[in-house]
C-alpha cells in the first residue's frame, strides 16, 4: 500500500514524536528505527521541506519534529515522501468510456478509503499505541479496508 521510503518516514516521525522536545542524532535514529544510515538523510530531507521535522546542524545536531504533535496525521507523513496514487486513466485500457467503468470505480473507492484512513490517524495515536517502544512494521497499525 505504501512504499519503503513512506514506511520509513512513519518509523523516523513516530520515533521523533515520542522524544518530543528532544534533538536527535541522525545516528540514533537509525539505530533505533532500523533504517540505514546511508538512507536515512533522503527520508530526512524530505519530511524537513514537508515541514515535518527541522534539522539542527552542528555539533549536537540532528532532527526534531517540528509539526503540531495534535495535527499531524499519517497521510501528511506519507505524502512527504510520495503522492497517493489515484487512477488516472481506465484500468482495463478502454479510451472512449465516460463514465467509470466497474474495475475503475472499485480501485478509485479503495484509494479513497485509504487516503480517509491515512488523514484520519493522527501519528501520535501511534506512539501512545504502544509506549515505550518504536514501531518498525507499521501494518499492525493500518488493517485492510473493509470490502
Amino acid at each position: 500500500m505504501i512504499s519503503q521510503t513512506a514506511e520509513y518516514a512513519l518509523r523516523a516521525a513516530t520515533y521523533l514524536l515520542s522524544r518530543q522536545g528532544e534533538i536527535v542524532s541522525r545516528r540514533e535514529i537509525a539505530a533505533d528505527t532500523q533504517i540505514s544510515t546511508a538512507y536515512l538523510p533522503r527520508v530526512m530531507r524530505a519530511l524537513s521541506d514537508a515541514g515535518v521535522v527541522a534539522a539542527h546542524r552542528g555539533p549536537g545536531g540532528g532532527y526534531a519534529i517540528a509539526a503540531d504533535p495534535q495535527a499531524l496525521n499519517v497521510y501528511d507523513v506519507v505524502t512527504a515522501i510520495e503522492p497517493i496514487r489515484r487512477i488516472e486513466k481506465c484500468p482495463l485500457g478502454l479510451s472512449d468510456h465516460e463514465q467509470l467503468c466497474p474495475l475503475h470505480a472499485q480501485l478509485d473507492q479503495l484509494a479513497e478509503s485509504v487516503e480517509r484512513v491515512l488523514r484520519q490517524t493522527r501519528v501520535i495515536d501511534l506512539v501512545t499505541a504502544a509506549p515505550g517502544q518504536v514501531p518498525t512494521d507499521l501494518r499492525c497499525f493500518f488493517p485492510p479496508p473493509a470490502t
